[in-house]
């Protein structure tokens, strides 16, 4: 009886450890598209953005990775993370 109780213990314990550790979270990405995609002042987007267009325009703030795909691209406002365009 005590063994079997030890091992009830023990295998909870061991689920509540490991299940934080395999749980996945989901990281969510701002992605716009479109002839003229604008970030606007005073916008601010907490997250990484990937902007596809033929001119994109950020004049507020990225805090994360800003990833650009255009002919023409214009960034007055912040990108606190990477820029690639």
């Amino acid at each position: 009886m005590k063994a079997r109780l030890f091992n009830l213990i023990f295998l909870v314990t061991a689920v509540l450890f490991i299940s934080p550790a395999l749980s996945s979270t989901a990281a969510a990405a701002m992605v716009e598209t479109g002839d003229n995609v604008i970030i606007g002042p005073g916008e601010t987007v907490d997250d990484d953005v990937y902007l596809f267009g033929d001119i994109i325009t950020i004049n507020g703030t990225v805090l994360g990775d800003a990833v650009v795909f255009s002919r023409e691209a214009v960034i007055d406002g912040s990108v606190k993370g990477l820029s690639l365009i």
